[in-house]
């Protein structure tokens, strides 16, 4: 696993800093991605050599395991999760409103016209969001001219979760047996699972967040250098997905902390990797929404009344913003897979924002909403899983530590809430708030993992 999930960071870095290096040089094309690609392929040659007995080894032995480990039932139901998400994807169409409205038509127009730049249009979402998930799909647009396979992305990126989640509960002292279980469970999630076979662009972030983490982990017990260099690129890749992410490289930032002195060693090669890691970062796009708007986020402070609805979504005081997206957050994250009492419950929603109290939110798109099934763009964590912690919880409650875990979760809940009135690039109150947040989830589980196995319990079931 460590061996894929380095091959992925790499890539994307290699992919991406080829996009803004030859749209730099007006030579988005197939000829430049075919410099990118044969330097590549040198490069990965030249590694193999250097290690071809070490990575066959550990290639075979890592096949035996993997085989193995599918013999169990939550292994191989994730499996069959995994390879239902290939089939749908590889046989229907993408339908995403945000892919068809903004994402496909830029990296089109940007191998148009061989080079990423400011497009005039009326729907800003064209220039000032992050752009890290197009420019890993613009080579498959590029040399397959179709879109049907922009959700491999996504799919790879599902199937490293297990292992990155494994990797870190268990290097944050979760006992190996209660993250062998929500090594399976999380992935399993809504918004895991239903975008693995789609062209959003949310839950694949979750890799960069983990296997940063992860790997600034492994850096700081193995005096590895190269370990960190691929945490800080990691980090990287997550802030220039999104910029209602960008909080999340703190946690990211907190565990590279301890391994930076391994740098004082390697300077001349750290000071190629930063340079890469800013490339690759929200800070190309930081800079060009900065002049062009006069904001980094891209949003200027008036929009003006032709500017989409979403781009003027901003909520009375930070205040109301923060006690409106607390209620919605829980709210996506129960929805049952299906809810047909939607109707009732919208029109419900209509009335409240009619209060004087329910006017507080009214610049939220559309506050409280519920689908009457769930969907891709708007689905949370699910109710089975938000089942399943609330087993947990209880559980560690018996074991008399239950105020270090409210303590934990209270505070948890309180940055859900502020990033979300501090996110940038997108609106301040989005209706769907559930599906920006799916690389936050996997932060909420280690602390009270480690709380429950140490007060004797984990070792007996999923607490």
């Amino acid at each position: 696993m460590p061996i894929i999930v380095r091959a992925w960071v790499l890539l994307s870095t290699l992919l991406v800093g080829a996009g803004w290096i030859l749209s730099a040089f007006h030579q988005l094309n197939r000829i430049g991605y075919a410099v990118f690609f044969t330097f590549a392929a040198i490069a990965i040659v030249f590694c193999v050599w250097r290690n071809r007995w070490s990575a066959r080894i550990s290639f075979f032995r890592g096949r035996h395991k993997l085989l193995h480990r599918f013999k169990s039932p939550a292994p191989f139901l994730f499996l069959m999760l995994a390879s239902l998400s290939l089939v749908a994807g590889l046989t229907c169409l993408p339908a995403n409103a945000d892919s068809n409205a903004y994402r496909i038509p830029r990296v089109l127009e940007w191998l148009g016209t061989g080079q990423w730049h400011w497009i005039h249009t009326l729907d800003i979402r064209m220039n000032i969001a992050g752009c890290n998930f197009e420019w890993l799909s613009a080579p498959l647009i590029l040399f397959t001219h179709t879109d049907r396979f922009i959700f491999l992305i996504n799919w790879i990126s599902f199937l490293l979760l297990p292992g990155l989640i494994f990797s870190v509960f268990t290097r944050l002292q979760v006992h190996p047996r209660v993250a062998w279980w929500w090594m399976w469970l999380l992935p399993s999630g809504w918004c895991y699972a239903m975008q693995a076979s789609s062209d959003v662009n949310d839950s694949f972030a979750a890799v960069y967040a983990l296997a940063s983490v992860d790997f600034a982990l492994r850096a700081r017990e193995r005096k590895n250098i190269t370990d960190l260099w691929l945490s800080l690129l990691a980090a990287a890749l997550l802030t220039g997905t999104k910029q209602t992410i960008i909080p999340l490289a703190i946690v990211c930032a907190i565990a590279i902390f301890p391994a930076l002195r391994l740098l004082r060693a390697h300077l001349t090669s750290t000071a190629a990797i930063l340079i890469c890691c800013l490339l690759i970062s929200f800070v190309p796009l930081a800079f060009f929404n900065f002049e062009h708007t006069g904001t980094w986020t891209g949003i200027p402070a008036n929009t003006g009344s032709d500017a989409m609805f979403w781009a003027r979504c901003q909520p009375d005081s930070p205040l109301w913003g923060i006690v409106g997206n607390a209620f919605c957050l829980p709210l996506q994250n129960l929805e049952p897979p299906f809810f047909p009492w939607t109707d009732k419950w919208n029109g419900l929603m209509q009335h409240f924002l009619q209060t004087s109290f329910g006017s507080h939110f009214a610049s939220f798109e559309n506050f409280g909403y519920l689908r009457r099934s769930m969907t891709e763009e708007a689905a949370g964590i699910g109710l089975g899983i938000v089942f399943l912690i609330f087993i947990s919880i209880f559980t560690a409650r018996l074991c008399r530590r239950m105020i270090y875990i409210c303590a934990y979760c209270a505070g948890h809940r309180f940055w859900h809430c502020w990033f979300s009135w501090q996110k940038s690039g997108h609106t301040k109150t989005r209706g769907n708030w559930g599906r920006i947040m799916f690389s936050f989830f996997h932060c909420c589980w280690p602390c009270r993992d480690i709380l429950a196995w140490r007060d004797g319990v984990g070792g007996n079931g999923l607490a």
